[in-house]
Protein backbone atom coordinates (compact mmCIF):
# COMPACT_ATOMS: atom_id res chain seq x y z
CA UNK A 1 0.00 0.00 0.00
CA UNK A 2 1.23 3.57 -0.48
CA UNK A 3 3.63 2.66 -2.70
CA UNK A 4 6.04 0.95 0.61
CA UNK A 5 7.29 -2.36 0.24
CA UNK A 6 9.10 -4.55 3.11
CA UNK A 7 12.55 -5.78 2.06
CA UNK A 8 13.35 -9.39 4.01
CA UNK A 9 17.38 -9.76 3.93
CA UNK A 10 18.16 -13.74 4.96
CA UNK A 11 21.85 -13.65 5.48
CA UNK A 12 23.84 -17.31 6.54
CA UNK A 13 25.86 -17.72 9.79
CA UNK A 14 29.35 -17.17 8.37
CA UNK A 15 31.22 -20.65 8.70
CA UNK A 16 34.70 -18.58 9.84
CA UNK A 17 34.63 -16.15 12.19
CA UNK A 18 34.92 -13.00 12.45
CA UNK A 19 33.99 -11.24 9.83
CA UNK A 20 35.84 -8.01 9.05
CA UNK A 21 33.82 -4.96 7.93
CA UNK A 22 35.16 -2.29 6.31
CA UNK A 23 33.54 1.06 7.53
CA UNK A 24 33.33 4.63 5.46
CA UNK A 25 36.30 5.72 7.33
CA UNK A 26 38.37 2.37 6.07
CA UNK A 27 38.49 1.22 9.51
CA UNK A 28 38.16 -2.50 9.98
CA UNK A 29 35.62 -3.89 12.58
CA UNK A 30 34.16 -6.66 14.27
CA UNK A 31 30.73 -6.43 15.74
CA UNK A 32 28.88 -9.00 17.91
CA UNK A 33 25.04 -9.13 19.65
CA UNK A 34 25.03 -8.20 22.87
CA UNK A 35 21.63 -8.09 24.79
CA UNK A 36 19.71 -7.07 21.82
CA UNK A 37 22.03 -4.81 19.86
CA UNK A 38 25.00 -5.04 17.43
CA UNK A 39 28.38 -3.20 19.24
CA UNK A 40 32.06 -3.42 18.03
CA UNK A 41 33.90 -5.98 19.41
CA UNK A 42 36.56 -5.85 21.76
CA UNK A 43 40.09 -7.82 21.45
CA UNK A 44 39.47 -10.71 24.08
CA UNK A 45 35.94 -11.14 21.86
CA UNK A 46 37.77 -10.90 18.40
CA UNK A 47 40.40 -13.64 19.87
CA UNK A 48 38.05 -16.05 20.94
CA UNK A 49 35.52 -15.46 17.94
CA UNK A 50 38.90 -16.87 16.08
CA UNK A 51 39.02 -19.43 18.34
CA UNK A 52 35.79 -20.79 18.01
CA UNK A 53 35.98 -20.17 14.37
CA UNK A 54 38.35 -23.07 14.07
CA UNK A 55 36.61 -25.22 16.99
CA UNK A 56 39.35 -24.25 19.12
CA UNK A 57 38.45 -23.86 23.17
CA UNK A 58 40.99 -23.15 25.56
CA UNK A 59 41.42 -26.48 27.39
CA UNK A 60 41.97 -28.77 24.23
CA UNK A 61 45.23 -25.93 23.28
CA UNK A 62 48.39 -27.67 23.90
CA UNK A 63 50.96 -26.33 26.24
CA UNK A 64 54.85 -26.49 26.46
CA UNK A 65 54.53 -29.21 28.53
CA UNK A 66 54.76 -33.03 28.46
CA UNK A 67 53.19 -35.64 31.01
CA UNK A 68 56.61 -36.18 32.46
CA UNK A 69 56.81 -32.68 33.03
CA UNK A 70 53.96 -32.73 35.55
CA UNK A 71 52.81 -33.95 38.90
CA UNK A 72 49.43 -34.85 39.57
CA UNK A 73 49.32 -35.62 43.54
CA UNK A 74 46.47 -33.13 43.85
CA UNK A 75 44.23 -34.83 41.43
CA UNK A 76 44.55 -37.88 42.01
CA UNK A 77 43.76 -37.15 45.44
CA UNK A 78 40.64 -35.88 44.66
CA UNK A 79 40.51 -39.15 42.34
CA UNK A 80 41.20 -41.49 45.12
CA UNK A 81 38.97 -40.06 47.80
CA UNK A 82 36.08 -39.74 45.68
CA UNK A 83 36.08 -42.74 44.18
CA UNK A 84 36.76 -44.77 47.28
CA UNK A 85 39.95 -46.25 45.30
CA UNK A 86 43.71 -46.49 45.97
CA UNK A 87 44.45 -46.37 41.99
CA UNK A 88 45.71 -42.88 40.20
CA UNK A 89 44.19 -42.13 36.74
CA UNK A 90 46.48 -43.46 34.16
CA UNK A 91 47.80 -41.91 31.07
CA UNK A 92 45.21 -44.09 28.81
CA UNK A 93 43.14 -42.52 31.09
CA UNK A 94 44.18 -38.99 30.03
CA UNK A 95 44.77 -39.59 26.77
CA UNK A 96 40.87 -40.93 26.16
CA UNK A 97 39.47 -37.77 27.87
CA UNK A 98 41.19 -35.75 25.24
CA UNK A 99 43.62 -34.22 28.22
CA UNK A 100 47.01 -35.63 26.68
CA UNK A 101 47.94 -36.52 23.33
CA UNK A 102 49.31 -39.51 22.30
CA UNK A 103 52.66 -38.14 22.27
CA UNK A 104 51.84 -37.25 25.94
CA UNK A 105 51.91 -33.89 25.71
CA UNK A 106 49.73 -31.92 27.99
CA UNK A 107 46.21 -29.76 26.98
CA UNK A 108 45.88 -26.08 29.21
CA UNK A 109 42.88 -28.24 31.01
CA UNK A 110 45.45 -30.87 32.02
CA UNK A 111 47.52 -28.25 33.45
CA UNK A 112 45.06 -26.65 34.93
CA UNK A 113 44.89 -29.85 36.83
CA UNK A 114 48.41 -30.10 37.55
CA UNK A 115 50.24 -29.21 41.44
CA UNK A 116 52.29 -26.88 39.19
CA UNK A 117 50.16 -24.99 36.50
CA UNK A 118 53.15 -22.88 35.61
CA UNK A 119 52.46 -19.91 33.40
CA UNK A 120 48.42 -20.40 33.61
CA UNK A 121 46.57 -17.98 35.71
CA UNK A 122 43.88 -19.51 37.76
CA UNK A 123 42.44 -17.28 40.80
CA UNK A 124 40.09 -17.34 43.00
CA UNK A 125 39.65 -13.91 45.97
CA UNK A 126 36.86 -14.90 49.01
CA UNK A 127 35.19 -11.54 50.31
CA UNK A 128 33.29 -11.03 53.07
CA UNK A 129 31.19 -7.80 53.57
CA UNK A 130 29.45 -6.20 56.43
CA UNK A 131 26.14 -5.41 54.39
CA UNK A 132 23.82 -6.51 51.20
CA UNK A 133 26.33 -4.72 48.78
CA UNK A 134 29.66 -3.56 48.31
CA UNK A 135 29.01 -0.18 49.09
CA UNK A 136 31.08 -0.44 52.70
CA UNK A 137 34.59 0.98 52.25
CA UNK A 138 35.65 -1.91 54.60
CA UNK A 139 35.65 -5.38 54.07
CA UNK A 140 35.45 -8.08 57.37
CA UNK A 141 37.62 -10.17 55.47
CA UNK A 142 39.71 -10.95 52.16
CA UNK A 143 41.39 -13.85 51.22
CA UNK A 144 43.36 -15.03 47.56
CA UNK A 145 44.71 -18.07 46.16
CA UNK A 146 46.33 -18.95 42.92
CA UNK A 147 46.74 -22.49 42.16
CA UNK A 148 45.55 -25.56 40.22
CA UNK A 149 41.68 -26.15 40.06
CA UNK A 150 41.27 -28.70 42.66
CA UNK A 151 43.06 -26.29 45.42
CA UNK A 152 41.21 -23.39 44.49
CA UNK A 153 38.23 -25.08 44.60
CA UNK A 154 38.92 -26.44 48.30
CA UNK A 155 40.01 -23.19 49.41
CA UNK A 156 36.80 -21.39 48.45
CA UNK A 157 34.63 -24.19 49.98
CA UNK A 158 36.73 -23.86 53.15
CA UNK A 159 36.38 -19.83 52.86
CA UNK A 160 32.63 -20.14 52.63
CA UNK A 161 32.69 -22.72 55.92
CA UNK A 162 34.48 -20.37 57.76
CA UNK A 163 31.19 -17.75 57.78
CA UNK A 164 28.39 -20.51 57.11
CA UNK A 165 26.14 -19.23 59.98
CA UNK A 166 23.94 -22.05 61.79
CA UNK A 167 20.62 -21.60 63.51
CA UNK A 168 17.09 -23.19 64.59
CA UNK A 169 13.77 -23.38 62.50
CA UNK A 170 10.32 -24.43 64.25
CA UNK A 171 8.88 -27.34 62.19
CA UNK A 172 5.24 -27.81 61.66
CA UNK A 173 4.86 -30.57 63.75
CA UNK A 174 6.88 -29.35 66.17
CA UNK A 175 10.48 -29.14 67.60
CA UNK A 176 13.60 -27.27 66.27
CA UNK A 177 15.34 -28.50 63.37
CA UNK A 178 19.21 -26.87 62.93
CA UNK A 179 18.87 -25.45 59.54
CA UNK A 180 22.66 -23.82 58.04
CA UNK A 181 23.36 -20.73 55.74
CA UNK A 182 23.57 -22.47 52.31
CA UNK A 183 23.37 -26.54 51.29
CA UNK A 184 26.87 -27.69 51.29
CA UNK A 185 25.88 -29.70 48.17
CA UNK A 186 24.60 -26.20 46.53
CA UNK A 187 28.19 -24.60 47.24
CA UNK A 188 29.92 -27.45 45.77
CA UNK A 189 28.21 -27.22 42.67
CA UNK A 190 27.76 -23.53 42.39
CA UNK A 191 31.87 -23.43 42.91
CA UNK A 192 31.78 -26.66 40.82
CA UNK A 193 30.20 -24.43 37.60
CA UNK A 194 32.20 -21.45 37.86
CA UNK A 195 35.82 -23.29 37.42
CA UNK A 196 34.46 -25.55 34.89
CA UNK A 197 32.76 -22.91 32.36
CA UNK A 198 34.98 -19.69 33.12
CA UNK A 199 36.64 -18.43 30.22
CA UNK A 200 39.74 -19.39 30.67
CA UNK A 201 40.45 -16.88 28.04
CA UNK A 202 40.14 -13.47 29.49
CA UNK A 203 43.85 -12.94 31.03
CA UNK A 204 43.97 -11.35 34.52
CA UNK A 205 40.37 -12.48 35.20
CA UNK A 206 39.45 -14.69 38.34
CA UNK A 207 36.46 -16.34 40.33
CA UNK A 208 35.22 -14.06 42.48
CA UNK A 209 32.77 -15.04 45.79
CA UNK A 210 31.29 -12.57 48.00
CA UNK A 211 29.72 -13.26 50.70
CA UNK A 212 27.04 -10.82 51.64
CA UNK A 213 24.70 -10.70 54.94
CA UNK A 214 21.52 -11.94 53.03
CA UNK A 215 23.21 -14.14 50.21
CA UNK A 216 26.48 -15.70 48.57
CA UNK A 217 27.82 -14.52 45.29
CA UNK A 218 29.82 -16.60 42.92
CA UNK A 219 31.01 -14.30 39.75
CA UNK A 220 33.07 -16.25 36.87
CA UNK A 221 34.69 -14.73 34.05
CA UNK A 222 33.02 -15.01 30.20
CA UNK A 223 29.82 -14.35 29.20
CA UNK A 224 26.52 -16.54 29.01
CA UNK A 225 27.70 -19.36 26.07
CA UNK A 226 23.53 -19.85 25.52
CA UNK A 227 21.52 -17.24 23.53
CA UNK A 228 20.12 -14.23 25.67
CA UNK A 229 20.68 -13.68 28.75
CA UNK A 230 21.06 -16.54 31.87
CA UNK A 231 18.47 -14.30 34.13
CA UNK A 232 16.09 -15.16 31.25
CA UNK A 233 15.98 -18.82 31.89
CA UNK A 234 14.74 -21.19 34.06
CA UNK A 235 17.69 -22.74 36.14
CA UNK A 236 15.69 -26.20 35.60
CA UNK A 237 15.64 -26.09 32.54
CA UNK A 238 19.25 -24.69 30.85
CA UNK A 239 20.43 -26.83 28.26
CA UNK A 240 23.82 -28.62 28.42
CA UNK A 241 26.56 -26.57 27.14
CA UNK A 242 30.15 -26.95 27.56
CA UNK A 243 32.79 -24.36 27.13
CA UNK A 244 35.58 -26.32 28.73
CA UNK A 245 34.58 -30.02 27.44
CA UNK A 246 37.93 -31.38 28.54
CA UNK A 247 37.86 -29.71 32.04
CA UNK A 248 34.48 -31.15 32.57
CA UNK A 249 35.79 -34.61 31.73
CA UNK A 250 38.14 -34.47 34.15
CA UNK A 251 36.17 -32.84 36.94
CA UNK A 252 33.66 -35.78 36.06
CA UNK A 253 36.92 -38.47 36.20
CA UNK A 254 37.01 -36.86 39.99
CA UNK A 255 32.70 -37.45 40.21
CA UNK A 256 33.15 -33.94 41.14
CA UNK A 257 30.13 -33.18 38.01
CA UNK A 258 27.41 -35.26 36.52
CA UNK A 259 28.34 -35.71 32.94
CA UNK A 260 24.62 -34.98 31.62
CA UNK A 261 25.50 -31.21 33.21
CA UNK A 262 22.50 -31.20 36.03
CA UNK A 263 24.63 -28.95 38.27
CA UNK A 264 22.13 -25.89 38.25
CA UNK A 265 19.23 -27.86 38.27
CA UNK A 266 20.51 -29.84 41.34
CA UNK A 267 21.21 -26.01 42.92
CA UNK A 268 17.37 -25.80 42.45
CA UNK A 269 15.90 -28.78 43.77
CA UNK A 270 18.12 -28.19 47.18
CA UNK A 271 16.18 -25.22 48.16
CA UNK A 272 12.72 -26.31 47.00
CA UNK A 273 11.62 -26.66 50.66
CA UNK A 274 12.15 -23.33 50.99
CA UNK A 275 10.20 -20.25 50.41
CA UNK A 276 10.26 -18.74 46.88
CA UNK A 277 12.20 -15.47 48.56
CA UNK A 278 15.21 -17.49 49.00
CA UNK A 279 14.92 -19.36 44.91
CA UNK A 280 18.60 -19.15 44.21
CA UNK A 281 19.23 -17.10 40.77
CA UNK A 282 21.51 -16.86 37.96
CA UNK A 283 22.71 -13.32 36.09
CA UNK A 284 24.51 -12.83 32.80
CA UNK A 285 26.04 -9.99 31.23
CA UNK A 286 28.85 -9.61 28.39
CA UNK A 287 31.60 -10.06 30.79
CA UNK A 288 30.47 -12.44 33.39
CA UNK A 289 28.17 -14.99 34.65
CA UNK A 290 26.95 -15.09 38.37
CA UNK A 291 25.05 -17.15 40.36
CA UNK A 292 23.29 -16.19 43.78
CA UNK A 293 22.86 -18.41 46.50
CA UNK A 294 20.66 -16.98 49.27
CA UNK A 295 21.48 -17.47 53.05
CA UNK A 296 18.78 -19.56 54.43
CA UNK A 297 19.51 -18.26 58.22
CA UNK A 298 18.73 -14.23 57.09
CA UNK A 299 14.91 -13.55 57.74
CA UNK A 300 12.58 -10.38 56.82
CA UNK A 301 13.15 -9.28 60.15
CA UNK A 302 16.79 -8.78 59.44
CA UNK A 303 15.83 -6.54 56.46
CA UNK A 304 13.91 -4.65 58.15
CA UNK A 305 16.25 -3.85 61.06
CA UNK A 306 18.90 -1.29 59.10
CA UNK A 307 20.71 -0.49 61.68
CA UNK A 308 21.95 -4.01 61.91
CA UNK A 309 24.71 -5.51 59.01
CA UNK A 310 25.28 -8.79 60.13
CA UNK A 311 23.74 -11.05 62.30
CA UNK A 312 24.55 -14.40 63.26
CA UNK A 313 22.06 -17.42 64.89
CA UNK A 314 23.85 -19.79 67.19
CA UNK A 315 23.28 -23.08 68.85
CA UNK A 316 24.94 -23.33 71.74
CA UNK A 317 27.52 -26.54 71.85
CA UNK A 318 26.92 -27.43 75.46
CA UNK A 319 24.44 -26.40 78.30
CA UNK A 320 25.32 -23.54 80.17
CA UNK A 321 25.40 -19.18 79.70
CA UNK A 322 24.16 -19.08 75.90
CA UNK A 323 24.87 -15.25 76.42
CA UNK A 324 28.43 -15.60 77.33
CA UNK A 325 28.39 -18.01 74.63
CA UNK A 326 27.00 -15.21 72.51
CA UNK A 327 29.29 -12.59 73.19
CA UNK A 328 32.65 -15.14 72.37
CA UNK A 329 30.95 -15.84 69.18
CA UNK A 330 30.49 -11.47 68.43
CA UNK A 331 33.94 -10.91 69.53
CA UNK A 332 35.62 -13.38 67.40
CA UNK A 333 33.14 -11.87 64.55
CA UNK A 334 34.40 -8.80 65.03
CA UNK A 335 37.83 -9.29 65.20
CA UNK A 336 38.53 -12.03 62.12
Amino acid sequence: NNGKYILEMRIPKAIKTPVWLTRSDEEEVVYVRREGESVIAHGEEIEELILRGRNISFDSLLSNYQYEDLSFNVLNRKYQERNKTDNIITKKLLQSKGALTSDDIATNALLLFSDDIHELDNKVVCRIWPGSNKASMTMIDKKTFQGNIIDCLEFAQNFVNLYVKRGLVKLNSGGNSEITSYPQRAIEEALINAFAHRDYYISGSQIDVDIFVDRIQITSPGKFILPGRAQDYDMRYIPSRQRNAIICELFSLCRLMETSGSGLELIADLYDSFPEEYKPEIYSDPAQFIIVLKDLTYSVEDKEDDTKELRISFKSPRSGNREYDKKILMFCLDNP
